[in-house]
């Protein structure tokens, strides 16, 4: 289901599914910057309109066993408004779209997207661009985490409080995982939706264990205006998560459900 507090077109590409039958489960969480073609890691520039680059990941998943990887795309100040797409190198540049942007913005999106032979991944835009890619999480055959979907929850809202200082970090507690048969576990990692809401300057949020803060992000904000994306974040054993606000202002997480 979809609700929606104002009238809107709305598009929805499946990039995957969860399941008991599934054959992949979440090996490792951490998030390591692949892309950068400011600096020309993993592409040598940024990518013009029309074109497709192929990222070879296998050097930097953990193992031959990983299929599939959680990302963070952010494309940075685009030429024009038009999209970037992520896949397997398989499919046409069209069929779908990981990001929609508009020209000169810093946007980015979270997602779960399968790997390519020899652990490729492509990447296709409309419109000329720098973009930076995120991994945070990957899937693979091995024995790793499951999901169990959580009835959503907001589980931080600063709105209720003081905002978040530029520069600043906001710790937030998780609850402990609940299961179908009614015992609580502690989960391994959470995904979740991260919303910064109106803050007054361009900026970004980092989501980690609150230990040493890696220098990704897993949301780009923008000046007056609410903007939200999916996150996929490990948890300590102490459920203690913290998000780091580069521009300050309010912050939202709703949790979507548990890794045990």
């Amino acid at each position: 289901c979809i609700y929606t507090s104002t009238p809107t077109h709305v598009v929805v590409d499946v990039t995957g599914w969860i399941g008991d039958a599934g054959n992949l489960t979440l090996d490792e969480v951490g998030s390591t910057r692949v892309v950068d073609s400011r600096d020309g890691l993993g592409v040598p520039r940024q990518l013009r309109a029309g074109t497709t680059a192929r990222i070879d990941l296998s050097d930097v998943v953990s193992g031959p066993n990983i299929r599939a990887v959680s990302l963070n795309l952010t494309a940075i100040r685009p030429d024009t408004r038009g999209f970037l797409a992520i896949d397997d190198c398989t499919t046409k540049l069209g069929t779908t779209s990981s990001l929609n942007v508009q020209a000169g913005e810093v946007r980015g999106n979270n997602g779960v997207f399968a790997l390519g032979a020899g652990q490729l991944l492509c990447v296709s835009t409309t419109t000329t661009t720098d973009l930076t890619i995120d991994v945070t999480g990957e899937f693979g055959t091995g024995a790793g985490y499951e999901f169990v979907a959580a009835t959503p929850a907001r589980v931080l809202d600063t709105r209720d409080r003081s905002p978040v200082a530029p520069l600043a970090t906001a710790a937030f507690d998780l609850p402990a995982a609940t299961l179908a048969d009614g015992r609580t576990i502690p989960a391994q990692a959470v995904s979740v939706n991260l919303t910064a809401a109106r803050p007054e300057s361009n900026g970004f949020v980092t989501a980690w264990t609150c230990g040493t803060r890696p220098q990704t992000s897993a949301l780009n904000a923008r000046p007056n205006a609410s903007t939200a994306t999916g996150a996929l974040v490990s948890l300590p054993a102490t459920g203690r998560a913290c998000l780091f606000h580069s521009a300050g202002g309010h912050l939202i997480v709703d949790l979507a459900g548990w890794w045990v």
